[in-house]
């Protein structure tokens, strides 16, 4: 075999070696930083639950706890959001529609009055009937105007 292509053929050889080192030291500093991370991330999020009961959670937390609920009650499927934001003074308002019996809607708001996490009240309610669905709508607020009554009495 001739001189200069084997000394290439090394040269070539040395400069993979290299790269292949080096890339592989990036992968594993990678790996650590991403776990690294990825504890910061899981104990920023164990510490940053305010809490419930004093009525402090913000508008994505008050949305999604809303929505989990929903979920799991038999008669959450029927009621659905169309409606919620939240101002700076943390006061939130949403509306929402629900598409069934008045004793299944009336059952959904004894059950959510008694979740520590709902600070609403009932500020308008509205029974609409179209394509022979009985729709309720409603819209519920954290503040409570005199005009607005806690869920469930009569409005």
């Amino acid at each position: 075999m001739k001189t200069w292509i084997l000394v290439l053929l090394v040269g070539f050889i040395a400069v993979a070696g290299y790269q292949f080192g080096f890339y592989r030291g990036k992968l594993v500093a990678s790996a650590a930083e991403k776990a690294r991370i990825n504890d910061v991330l899981t104990r920023s999020r164990k510490h940053e639950q305010p809490s419930i009961r004093h009525g402090t959670r913000t508008f994505p937390q008050r949305s999604v706890v809303l929505t989990d609920f929903l979920n799991t009650h038999p008669n959450g499927k029927a009621f659905t959001l169309t409606a919620f934001q939240c101002d700076a003074s943390d006061a939130c308002e949403f509306t929402a529609r629900y598409a069934g019996d008045n004793d299944g809607f009336l059952r959904l708001i004894h059950d959510l009055q008694q979740q520590d996490w709902w600070h609403f009240y009932e500020s308008k309610r509205r029974a609409v009937s179209g394509d022979g669905i009985a729709t309720i709508e409603v819209t519920f607020s954290t503040r409570k105007t005199l005009s607005s009554q806690k869920l469930g009495q009569a409005s």
